[in-house]
């Protein structure tokens, strides 16, 4: 999470409703300052099923179109696997919501007194792949678009692309990474 002056941006939902409010909880916690925004990276259930802890606080969740649409299309499907593989008790409360705000492109947002890059590639590791740079720390999330000590899911993936959109994440003003899975 990014924590600004006024408000917190947490990257990822986490993968169930507990694991959200887990998240939300731990994050004003070191922050001190009360969560203002969700950015999704990707529509991966393990970065979206959260959704409804922040929901129910009433904090907007951002994506971009295409990992919403995906959203949209996939997750009531993962969701079904999720309730067989780990079980009511563990999933309850999870609900599958669509993001409230959209980016389509590359912009960047002023958020809780941080200025935040969104980049989204061309597609990479999913359609919607979303990278989140703090411009004044130099810290990125990068979702799914990296990962490390973990072989990357291809499902959706396209190789070529991805390439590419590592190839153009090194021209950024990257000074610390933060993988979607693995380590800083």
């Amino acid at each position: 999470f990014i924590v600004g002056e006024t408000g917190t941006v947490v990257i990822s939902t986490g993968s169930s409703y507990r694991h959200g409010r887990e998240l939300i909880a731990q994050a004003e916690r070191t922050g001190g300052k009360p969560v203002v925004l969700a950015i999704v990276t990707q529509p991966l259930q393990e970065f979206v099923m959260g959704a409804a802890a922040f929901t129910e606080r009433g904090i907007p969740m951002l994506a971009q179109q295409q990992t919403a649409s995906m959203i949209t299309a996939r997750c009531e499907g993962c969701l079904k696997n999720l309730l067989q593989v780990l079980g009511e008790e563990t999933m309850r409360g999870t609900r599958v919501l669509t993001p409230t705000q959209i980016v389509t492109d590359t912009e960047t947002r002023d958020v809780a007194g941080r200025t935040l890059q969104l980049w989204h590639p061309p597609w990479a590791a999913t359609p919607g792949d979303l990278l989140v740079l703090d411009q004044r720390s130099g810290v990125a999330f990068a979702g799914a678009l990296v990962s490390v000590r973990r072989i990357p899911d291809l499902r959706d993936g396209k190789v070529e692309g991805w390439r590419r959109a590592l190839d153009a994440m090194a021209a950024l003003p990257i000074r610390r990474l933060v993988p979607g899975y693995g380590p800083v």
